[in-house]
């Protein structure tokens, strides 16, 4: 069984957009100005327990993809190429959220753009710390191979369009299985200019 869903965003220019643009660069400016006076200490951001968190210590660790995600970003690729667009670029923030979302709706069971906070696509990747205009995200579930959710998309009007939009330039991607959920393994997709 395979189910699938897809969502999209154009930039708007409203207040809310400028208003949490400039909120997200006047917190950027506290924590730069904190990190250089030492607040969080030389070796990693320091929780109220004083444990460490160190940052990723290879490219690996940065981009913590699976095969089949690698998979699918390479299918994507060669999809949107032999259609004259540009590729698609690996964006940590967008697969923060996407990781998340697939994990969210295995684990609690559903399937929605909605997560289980009750936040949009759109909401959930700025709460990720992505600002972009355009975003898309395209949802998957009851496949596990890249190549499945691929053709699945590729065979869905929206899903499609969203693969082949030309402002897109960067893309987040996770699936995620719980063996008693409904559909096993989940997927999400997120676009981005």
């Amino acid at each position: 069984m395979f189910t699938s869903n897809s969502s999209i965003r154009n930039p708007q220019n409203s207040f809310a957009h400028k208003l949490f643009s400039s909120t997200n660069l006047v917190l950027a400016l506290v924590l730069f100005l904190a990190l250089s006076a030492g607040i969080f200490g030389t070796t990693g951001l320091v929780k109220a327990d004083d444990e460490q968190i160190a940052a990723p210590a290879s490219a690996e660790q940065a981009n913590p993809l699976d095969s089949e995600e690698q998979s699918f970003i390479q299918l994507i690729n060669d999809y949107r190429k032999a259609n004259g667009l540009g590729e698609l670029v690996y964006q940590p923030q967008m697969e923060d959220a996407a990781k998340w979302m697939s994990q969210d709706m295995a684990e609690k069971n559903y399937f929605s753009h909605t997560d289980s906070l009750g936040r949009n696509p759109f909401d959930r990747m700025a709460d990720f710390g992505y600002e972009g205009g355009w975003m898309g995200e395209n949802l998957a579930a009851g496949r596990d191979l890249a190549q499945d959710a691929f053709n699945q998309f590729k065979n869905s009007p929206g899903h499609n369009a969203n693969m082949l939009k030309a402002p897109y330039t960067k893309i987040g991607v996770s699936r995620y299985f719980v063996a008693d959920s409904t559909y096993g393994w989940y997927w999400t997709v997120d676009f981005s200019d």
